[in-house]
């Protein structure tokens, strides 16, 4: 069967949030800065994504983690993001007050998620006012709120290492059939660990002896 979109009722003023589906996966159809139609079993899914999805028209098996939010006249919008540490950063901003999920993926546009984490880090608000085009006084509350939590993600470590290559080890690992929750343990051990992420090979390899071989 198709894959459809839960019906949920909506309440009568703010638009509620559906977490009952984790992620589409399908083929990509078309891709602009801001969106993208994903094909899943012959139905097209449009998603709000960033101008950073790495994902080209044509390509398959293109995997998305999604949020639905669901409008009290019924209408469905679906944010599509390629890590999910990336949702997870969404899911934290649009939580704060005065930051709802449009405004949270127009700051994720603008500033790609583990930049965003580094200059929150930093509390490094006059490029994030810069780079983000948003006041002093919310930045600085993005900084008070969001700051506390990346501490404790798995990948708050390696965010002034290479992230590039985290994110290329656990995408990496997924395609070989361990499932997320496999995946962070081992990533939080090698974190703990201070382990320097060098190459994406070296890591896999790491990785695979810590979880006892490939499947």
């Amino acid at each position: 069967m198709p894959w459809q979109l839960p019906f949920v009722t909506p309440f009568e003023k703010t638009p509620t949030v559906s977490e009952m589906y984790e992620y589409l996966k399908g083929n990509l159809i078309s891709k602009s800065e801001a969106e993208c139609v994903l094909e899943v079993n012959g139905a097209g899914y449009l998603l709000n994504v960033t101008p950073f999805l790495s994902h080209h028209e044509g390509d398959r098996d293109v995997l998305l983690y999604i949020r639905t939010f669901i409008r009290d006249d019924g209408e469905h919008t679906l944010y599509g993001f390629e890590e999910r540490p990336e949702r997870e950063i969404f899911d934290f901003l649009r939580g704060i007050k005065g930051i709802g999920p449009r405004t949270a993926i127009r700051i994720l546009s603008r500033v790609r998620w583990n930049e965003l984490c580094g200059l929150v880090k930093d509390e490094n608000i006059d490029l994030l006012a810069v780079r983000s085009r948003l006041g002093e006084k919310t930045l600085k509350r993005i900084i008070v709120e969001l700051k506390p939590r990346l501490e404790k993600l798995f990948w708050d470590g390696p965010l002034q290492d290479n992230a590039t290559v985290w994110q290329e080890t656990r995408r990496a690992l997924m395609q070989l059939g361990f499932s997320s929750g496999e995946i962070d343990r081992v990533l939080r051990e090698l974190v703990r660990s201070s382990h320097s992420a060098t190459d994406t090979e070296s890591m896999v390899k790491e990785a695979l002896v810590m979880m006892g071989g490939q499947r």
